[in-house]
């Protein structure tokens, strides 16, 4: 009998990058065991149930969720998945989606997000999608096809290499310390956005700020009087090139930081302060 707990880190990726949410995650992915178990139900792909009952109940989860995002204060941003050890540049099915990419996921519906991360982070063939998505196949192509127009962003190339993105992660956080506004107008693109999520509980930005000019303003004029205060630490979120923001005073986790990039310049800055966002992720 096949041992369907070699397939849970799978599960928790795909309900991760369905919600974004690391706990929730970790709900589902028991909840979906826990009836397997109940029921032990006969059936010829592990798998493939798994999957499609973890997708039903994201799609579920999403729809209950809408409101309560749609209401939040700021821009909302995912749980991100953070580490402090390096990380591997080729991208294997089953790792967290780039925390970017991630983020834009919430401009697709619920099922265009299954198919989407069904098809493009765990390369399920489109016949699979079909039957977990419960369309016929020609519909999951179209609906995969939608959540690409959806999601596309000419400006981005995904495929920037690790080292690329360390360089200009180190790069911006040393301007940073350094109050350095030349360097940041350097390496930041000229049509840079700059996201914070404090959700009500943290100061932040309570819109995204666009252009180099406002964001190297809004930096210093935080950093200052306040750059002394903490402490930054390199990690990986996500998978990709990011800091860990100490608060000296408490030893706490103030905040979470990585990029999007082009490989030439900075297209993009997450910053995660919600501390309801931080506690779960450093693993």
């Amino acid at each position: 009998m096949e041992d369907i707990h070699q397939h849970r880190p799978l599960l928790f990726s795909l309900a991760y990058d369905m919600l974004g949410e690391v706990q929730e995650a970790e709900d589902i992915v028991q909840d979906v065991f826990e009836s397997w178990f109940s029921k032990q139900p006969e059936v010829q792909f592990p798998k493939a149930y798994l999957s499609r009952a973890v997708v039903n109940k994201c799609i579920d989860r999403l729809e209950a969720l809408k409101k309560t995002r749609e209401v939040y204060k700021g821009p909302w941003l995912p749980v991100p998945i953070v580490s402090e050890t390096a990380a591997a540049d080729d991208r294997q099915s089953g790792d967290p989606l780039p925390y970017a990419l991630l983020s834009t996921l919430e401009k697709l519906n619920p099922v265009e997000r299954a198919a989407f991360i069904l098809r493009h982070a765990f390369d399920f063939p489109y016949s699979e999608i079909s039957e977990i998505c419960n369309l016929p196949e020609e519909n999951a192509r179209q609906l995969v096809h939608r959540a690409q127009e959806k999601l596309q962003k000419p400006r981005t190339r995904y495929e920037a290499s690790q080292e690329e993105r360390q360089r200009l992660m180190n790069a911006f956080l040393d301007a940073c310390a350094k109050l350095d506004a030349s360097t940041l107008k350097e390496i930041l693109h000229q049509d840079v956005i700059l996201y914070a999520d404090g959700g009500g509980k943290m100061s932040a930005s309570v819109v995204p700020l666009v252009g180099p000019q406002k964001i190297i303003t809004f930096m210093l004029n935080i950093l200052k009087d306040t750059a002394n205060n903490f402490e930054v630490k390199p990690a990986v979120v996500n998978g990709s090139a990011g800091a860990i923001i100490l608060n000296k005073a408490t030893g706490l986790v103030d905040t979470i930081c990585t990029l999007e990039t082009d490989g030439q310049s900075i297209i993009g800055l997450y910053f995660v302060r919600n501390p309801d966002k931080l506690s779960p992720t450093l693993s």
